[in-house]
Order: structure tokens, then sequence, then C-alpha cells
């Protein structure tokens, strides 16, 4: 039997081992210029392995971008449990967890590259990205939002100011090189702790406008 065809001697070292490749190809040269030869190289996988654990480019393209994200939203959730009650707090939590996200300073920094990636060169994944992993993550960005400006602000409102958090947040993962020349500490570790702050009571002043303009009589 040749090396191309014979199975896994073990699946899950293997199934590991690809996601890892998969995940630095990908992040280095883009899904479309991405070789599944190279990725089982890489692994020192045969390339049948590939087909056998995820059934092609394409949805090892997706598993590596679940996998990745998994990772990330772990380290850097956007809720915490004892916040449900403090609209201020939750608001923060998700600033924080969005800008650990982008400013992530891990050995590989891997999802950071691969959502660009996918966001100036989408592929075929993005939709299912967007609703196995986006969708949910910004449903905690709106809950913060509409915690904060009250039942009374259209949603339509809503969904705005929560992607505009998300853009202020973005911002420093498509720009931090151009930012760290302009204003060189402004995303240092150091420094994190008050330009989460900053941002927080920068939307917080928003909502709260918000708030104020859609209130109903005898709103206290």
């Amino acid at each position: 039997m040749s090396d191309d065809t014979r199975s896994p001697i073990d699946p899950a070292a293997t199934h590991a081992a690809l996601l890892a490749a998969g995940a630095e190809l990908f992040a280095e040269h883009g899904y479309a210029a991405t070789r599944v030869r190279d990725i089982a190289a890489r692994a020192g996988a045969n390339l049948a392995a590939i087909s056998y654990h995820f059934g092609g480019k394409q949805e090892l393209y997706m598993a590596v971008l679940e996998h990745e994200a998994a990772r990330m939203i772990a380290q850097h959730p956007l809720s915490q449990p004892d916040h449900a009650d403090d609209p201020v707090a939750q608001l923060r939590d998700v600033i924080g967890g969005l800008l650990g996200r982008v400013l992530a300073d891990d050995e590989r920094g891997l999802i950071q590259r691969l959502l660009l990636r996918e966001m100036f060169s989408p592929s075929e994944a993005l939709p299912l990205l967007v609703e196995r992993v986006q969708k949910p993550q910004f449903a905690l960005v709106l809950s913060a939002v509409t915690a904060v400006a009250g039942p009374h602000v259209p949603l339509e409102r809503l969904r705005l100011a929560g992607l505009s958090l998300v853009a202020q947040c973005l911002f420093y993962l498509s720009a931090r090189p151009v930012v760290e020349r302009i204003v060189p500490d402004v995303v240092s570790a150091g420094a994190r702790t008050r330009l989460i702050e900053h941002l927080t009571d920068y939307n917080l002043a928003a909502l709260q406008a918000l708030r104020a303009a859609h209130a109903e009589p005898g709103d206290a």
C-alpha cells in the first residue's frame, strides 16, 4: 500500500498536526494559494490524511478557522457571568475581550492573520464562519449595547452601535503598525487597561445619549 493511501497510525495526533500545519500555512499564504500537499508535508502526514480527517481542503480550512477562533474566544471571552446585572461592566467586558483578541501577542497570533485574510479576500468558508462564530459573538456585543442603551432604542440603531464598537477595536488590529508609530504606547501591554477604559467611557457616553434620545415619558 502506498504512503498516500494508508490510514493514519495515530488519528488524534495526525488530526492535531494537520490543524496546526493548516493554520500556519493558511495564515502565511491565504486559502487559495495554500496547497494541501504542503499542509500534509508540514504535518508529517500522508496526503490522503486530509481527506480521511476533514474531507478536503475547504473542510480543513473551516476546521482551522473554528479551532483557532475557539481558542481565542476561550482566552478572551466577551462576557463574565458575575457581571450579568451590571450593564457598564458588561460593556467593559466586551471591549476588553475584543481588544484582548486583536492585540494578543501569543506565540502564533494565527487567528488575527487568518481573519484579516478572510475579510480582505473572502473564501467559500466565510458564510459558515459568520454563522458559527461571528454571529454568536456579535450577539454578545449586541446584548451589552442593549443593556446600556435600554429597550426603547430601535434594533437597527443598536446593531449600528454594536458594529461601531467592534470597528473601534478592530482598528487596532488592521492599523496596529501605524498606531505604534503615531502613539507608541497606546497598544502596549501596560497601557491596555487605559485603552479599555477609554473605549468604555467613549461608547458608554454614546449609548447613554441614545438611551436619552429614545426615552419614553416616565422612564427613570
